[in-house]
């Protein structure tokens, strides 16, 4: 089954339509998806609570995120991942 990971690097690859920034923010924001759901997780498997738990982790300081986002920020990148996954 697809993974998050190769299934939104098809997407930003399959988008010669984007300018080079845009790219960028895509894979910015695939990459901050990646660091919590890793790369091998199904696409199939990512359920809407997933997606939420997600969203709140990147604001939130924790063993596996020393680096909190701001809420504006990781609204963008959640607005990104489902732009990527419609």
């Amino acid at each position: 089954s697809t993974t998050l990971h190769e299934f939104c690097l098809g997407y930003i690859n399959g988008r010669s339509d984007l300018k080079a920034c845009t790219v960028i923010k895509f894979q910015q924001a695939l990459k901050w998806a990646t660091s919590y759901f890793g790369d091998s997780k199904s696409l199939a498997d990512i359920t809407p609570a997933d997606f939420e738990m997600w969203h709140r982790w990147m604001t939130a300081k924790t063993e596996t995120n020393q680096r909190p986002l701001s809420k504006s920020t990781a609204n963008k990148h959640a607005k990104r991942l489902r732009q990527m996954l419609q």
